[in-house]
């Protein structure tokens, strides 16, 4: 529901543009979601309000929780399927489809982060995974490591700070973002 009174707003309203939907701060809550933005005050458990989200964690359609909760795992954010999506389909590189022997991520371990546990799994220079996960997936999915699976902000993930600095190609060369926000 956020995300389509969002792009109602922008789009069939006339009142934004493209560069809007990736960046704007504007977005539609209710208690659930003002509880996982951290935003202060009384909201309807069933009717959405219009806000403003704070532009340093949250710009556009790409930081909001219905992209990414539904680009996640049960319990970790998933870098993997958040890369894919915006590498694909937002700057429209060539990503082949993964082997069928293709083994999955391994549950998080006690002492590495999530994206840790992505670049062990998917940057080995032994594997076939590292050709498109190193230079082309993971830059567009690590700017959102600093949102849990749900969406929620995070500054740590197993104890450890957020890592969400990368570089992604954008217009055929690496642009260093240190965050989905920078990215966006």
């Amino acid at each position: 529901a956020e995300a389509e009174l969002f792009i109602r707003e922008l789009i069939h309203a006339d009142k934004g543009s493209f560069k809007d939907l990736l960046t704007s701060t504007e977005s539609y809550v209710n208690a659930g979601l003002a509880e996982i933005y951290g935003l202060a005050g009384t909201f309807s458990e069933t009717e959405f309000e219009r806000v403003q989200l704070d532009p340093e964690r949250r710009l556009g359609l790409f930081t909001r929780t219905g992209y990414l909760a539904h680009n996640a795992a049960s319990v970790n954010p998933d870098p993997i399927h958040r890369g894919v999506f915006l590498a694909t389909k937002m700057s429209c590189l060539g990503i082949s489809a993964p082997p069928d022997d293709i083994t999955p991520v391994p549950p998080q371990a006690d002492d590495k982060t999530n994206r840790e546990m992505v670049e062990a799994h998917t940057e080995d220079p032994e594997t076939v995974c590292v050709q498109c996960h190193k230079p082309l997936i993971n830059p567009y999915g690590f700017p959102f490591e600093n949102y849990d699976a749900i969406g929620a902000w995070r500054d740590t993930d197993n104890g450890k700070p957020a890592d969400a600095a990368t570089e992604p190609f954008i217009d055929g060369q690496k642009v260093q973002v240190s965050n989905a926000s920078e990215l966006m």
